[in-house]
């Protein structure tokens, strides 16, 4: 997250990127950060935040960001949330050492992980539910070891959301809608936790509400 840009002013901890402005390259200073929030309320709730040195990766500061939440806040959470960047093993066992679980995106189709997950889920048949004005299929796997470095086995979740949409007449539907008001929209979960561990969100930007719920009563269990 980036905090006070500005085109004019600088300092020794701005870090600095260049802008497209009405046709021109303009340079901008900004100081960035990596923010700690809590969430699952109506608004997400900021609980800390590590400030990014220049040329500092995200990662970098994460990993001074978690400890110090984790020992200030323990009490307030029993999840890390967090997109593909993370889904990595130094991270993951870091959340793991401090008594946590996590999840995680996992996005790449390369990664054995990704690859025995789907092998898997050829195989079985999905559990489906369905949430107000869509249906989900979701798929549902322990014990995946192929993710190189990581200290415990993980969990797989894959689903795929089916949204109902009000036809309209005079547009033309997108490529899989029908005119009965059903879509399908693929979404490949893989989070990481110590039970609750990896989702696949292909091009995913966030987790289904079943699909979440799903995956925390499973800890709690």
């Amino acid at each position: 997250m980036s905090f006070v840009p500005s085109r004019h002013r600088c300092c020794p901890q701005c870090s600095q990127r260049r802008l497209l402005v009405k046709g021109k390259e303009e340079g901008e200073y900004y100081h960035c950060g990596v923010v700690f929030y809590l969430v699952g309320f109506h608004v997400a709730v900021p609980l800390d935040v590590e400030m990014r040195q220049p040329g500092e990766g995200e990662l970098t500061a994460a990993h001074g960001l978690v400890p110090r939440v984790a020992k200030s806040y323990d009490r307030f959470f029993r999840v890390v949330l967090a997109d593909a960047l993370y889904c990595n093993a130094p991270f993951i066992n870091l959340c793991l050492g401090l008594g946590k679980h996590v999840i995680t995106v996992l996005k790449d189709e390369d990664r054995a992980l990704f690859q025995d997950a789907q092998g898997v889920f050829s195989l079985t048949a999905p559990r489906v539910w369905e949430e107000p004005r869509q249906k989900i299929r979701a798929w549902d796997a322990k014990g995946f070891t192929s993710a190189g470095g990581i200290k415990a086995p993980l969990r797989v979740v894959r689903t795929e959301e089916v949204h109902q949409l009000r036809p309209r007449s005079r547009i033309a539907l997108p490529p899989g809608m029908r005119r009965d008001g059903w879509g399908r929209r693929p979404v490949l979960g893989h989070r990481c936790s110590r039970q609750c561990r990896p989702l696949i969100h292909p091009k995913g930007s966030r987790i289904p509400p079943g699909v979440f719920k799903h995956l925390l009563n499973s800890i709690q269990q």
